[in-house]
């Protein structure tokens, strides 16, 4: 029996593999999350993951979602790459005293050279039509811009 040495096999096939449920996500709870700052700049308010990503159950061991936790990584993320600060986290539920730095700021108030509109414009509208492919778009906008301030993008 002649095999195929080329062939991959079907569980690495792109019709196996599941669309990017994650970054979709990722993309969505980043946008929520800066327009939640934003709305409230420059109190430094509590800022709830169930707020982002919405009320989840817990599992059978009282652990929260995988849905929460992404959200939760979100937030972190944004943290650690200096979107956000905040000055304490409480639990897996939320951070205190959480507020835009200036960096976040800068770009969502900014004019990007190839938008008639500013990045939290872009975001706000996105949020309000639903559409994740808009949401997606522009936190990439976002995002890009930033990179652009240490990469030739």
């Amino acid at each position: 029996m002649a095999t195929d040495s080329n062939r991959q096999p079907d569980f690495l096939s792109r019709s196996a593999i599941p669309p990017d449920i994650h970054m979709t996500d990722f993309y969505n709870d980043t946008g929520r999350i800066l327009i939640n700052r934003y709305r409230c700049f420059p109190r430094e308010e509590p800022l709830w993951v169930d707020d982002i990503c919405g009320p989840h159950d817990f599992d059978e061991f009282g652990q929260h979602s995988p849905r929460h936790l992404a959200c939760l990584a979100t937030i972190l993320w944004l943290a650690r790459e200096g979107y956000l600060t905040y000055t304490s986290q409480d639990q897996q539920v939320g951070f205190n005293h959480c507020v835009l730095t200036e960096k976040s700021l800068a770009l969502l108030c900014g004019w990007h050279k190839d938008s008639s509109q500013r990045p939290i414009d872009a975001l706000e509208q996105a949020l309000l039509t639903g559409s994740s492919q808009d949401m997606e778009a522009a936190v990439q906008s976002v995002l890009v811009a930033s990179a652009g301030r240490y990469f030739r993008v």
